[in-house]
């Protein structure tokens, strides 16, 4: 008798051990999903990639100042010293948003979302403009979408559709400002660090000078909002954003803070999905 009640302790005892156990389990298991949610949200400005010598995009059609029926558009680009294509060779490629098609080039028009390019002299079809003055922009892109920031990498060129009436927004004196990154929609990994992009033309940006301002807003939740401003020109990154709709606003600011006039389309803002889990 003495030793069925003892087998009987026994094994009420390895019931309790085994329960707190798996209670404890749950526990660890509720505390990490808790943790890997509350991340703290980091922007900080990072590094231009390895330069690019000589690399160039260049618009072979339509042509500067054509007149084009209003019908689909077509726009032709090529590349110099650029291969269209390829994975770019680099740690960022795998720690950021990346196209498996590899490198590219990004097509603007009238400040619209970028086209990606990928195949030099094959026409991509922009669809239908209204009537009146357009203009295009393109420089290359690194697999990852960092844009290519060297002298002489960009082309443009203005062009109408039915009516030469009107002014063109850009020109080869006036200085502009391109968003570029993030676009989109970023899932899973490419959720944890979104890349801040942007192209220059005929500016210049410095720590007593002209800087770029990031301002990142849940679209939901006004509350959550978060700047960056850059003074150099290069990108910056977004950390352990939560799931949800961001609108994002680029702007050029002068040292007082304030938005710099007469700079062709400063102040752009796009929306972005995330889906971090």
């Amino acid at each position: 008798m003495k030793f069925y009640i003892t087998r009987l302790f026994m094994f009420f005892c390895l019931l309790f051990l085994i329960s707190g156990c798996a209670s404890k389990k749950v526990e660890n298991e509720k505390t990490l999903k808790q943790n890997s949610k509350s991340e703290k949200v980091t922007i900080t400005s990072g590094v231009r990639s390895t330069p690019v010598p000589g690399a160039k995009a260049v618009i072979t059609f339509p042509e500067d100042g054509a007149i084009l029926e209003n019908d689909d558009v077509y726009v032709v680009v090529d590349v110099g010293n650029f291969s269209l294509g390829e994975q770019t060779d680099s740690s960022t490629a795998g720690e950021i948003a990346n196209s498996i098609n590899g490198q590219h080039v990004h097509l603007i028009v009238d400040n619209k979302p970028y086209k990606a390019v990928y195949q030099a002299g094959k026409p991509v079809n922009i669809g239908k403009l209204e009537p009146g003055p357009h203009s295009i922009f393109v420089f290359p892109s690194r697999s990852y979408h960092e844009s290519v920031k060297e002298e002489g990498a960009f082309d443009m060129l203005n062009f109408y559709i039915e009516s030469d009436l009107g002014d063109f927004e850009l020109s080869d004196e006036k200085p502009a400002i391109f968003y570029s990154r993030p676009k989109g929609e970023y899932k899973g990994l490419a959720a944890q660090k979104i890349m801040l992009d942007f192209y220059l033309h005929n500016l210049r940006l410095s720590p007593n000078g002209f800087n770029v301002k990031y301002t990142i807003t849940k679209v939901d939740n006004p509350s959550e909002k978060f700047e960056i401003v850059i003074d150099d020109w290069k990108p910056a990154f977004i950390n352990n954003l939560s799931s949800g709709r961001y609108n994002v606003k680029m702007e050029l600011i002068d040292p007082s803070g304030n938005l710099v006039n007469n700079v062709a389309y400063n102040g752009t803002e796009r929306e972005i999905a995330v889906i971090s889990e």
